[in-house]
């Protein structure tokens, strides 16, 4: 009786957070977005008076939802106290055309590598402490997980984000490992000096493996993209069976291809970073 009245009333709650939240921050959001897009198509600064009165949209609301843009930098103000788009909009944009152009190279690169042929392939980004898969081609082999694009996990169980997050310093890594997610298998790391070993391996020889920490019988290498600064925004793996990962050949061939195919995506990370 009591579980089922703690359920209903957590239930109750969640009820209540989603009306508040559909009677508020959607609204906003869709304001933000009205003012942007607007803003957007002027072509030159206007004042929070004037998006208020030509949007039909309050004026404390333009004015409060201008001025969390103005913190952030979505959007700037000039002498005047008129309104334009700010530079955050640029950097948005450039890395939506980093992403694009790193994938389209990613897919053609790959082709160039028959040996990785057998082999599901990915290419993540780190979001905080997640790894995202931007690009992926899998394999017919039964791995048990079958990648997909905007896909992520805890990055300190997957082979590219301990590939990434090996480039980073010890004053970068340390917000990332603050919470431990409960590990996937057996395998998974628990503690932070479990993945500062992890770090301090992938470093010497230059990949990391992920010896079936986000699932069983898969083992993943992984190696890291960094810019010419040394710290990396995307990495690169081939996953496969765990038995396949036993025969060291099999490895050392796999590795070799990916750390080819890591040359040749390099020259796009160096023209992003510049």
């Amino acid at each position: 009786m009591i579980i089922t009245t703690t359920r209903k009333k957590s239930q109750q709650f969640v009820n209540k957070m989603e009306k508040e939240n559909k009677n508020s921050l959607v609204p906003a959001l869709q304001k933000a977005i009205q003012i942007l897009n607007f803003l957007s198509e002027q072509t030159q600064p206007i004042s929070a008076a004037e998006v208020s009165k030509l949007l039909n949209l309050p004026r404390s609301s333009v004015h409060n939802l201008l001025h969390t843009m103005l913190d952030n930098g979505v959007v700037q103000k000039n002498e005047n106290q008129q309104f334009m788009l700010g530079t955050k909009i640029l950097q948005w944009a450039n890395a939506l055309v980093a992403e694009q152009d790193m994938i389209s190279k990613f897919y053609q690169a790959i082709k160039q590598f028959p040996e990785l042929e057998p082999y599901t392939l990915t290419l993540s980004t780190l979001n905080q402490d997640q790894v995202i898969y931007l690009a992926c081609k899998n394999s017919s082999l039964p791995l048990g997980i079958t990648f997909k694009i905007g896909m992520h996990f805890p990055a300190i169980f997957t082979a590219t984000g301990k590939a990434i997050l090996s480039t980073f310093t010890d004053a970068q890594l340390a917000p990332l490992l603050e919470n431990l997610p409960a590990p996937f298998t057996d395998t998974g790391v628990t503690s932070i000096e479990q993945i500062q070993q992890e770090m301090s391996q992938i470093r010497k020889q230059g990949y990391a493996i992920d010896n079936g920490q986000l699932r069983k019988g898969m083992y993943c290498y992984g190696i890291a993209l960094p810019n010419k600064f040394g710290t990396a925004k995307f990495g690169l793996a081939a996953s496969l069976l765990e038995y396949e990962a036993q025969d060291q050949a099999v490895v050392d061939q796999l590795l070799t291809a990916l750390k080819q195919l890591t040359e040749e995506l390099k020259p796009t990370i160096f023209t992003q970073s510049n």
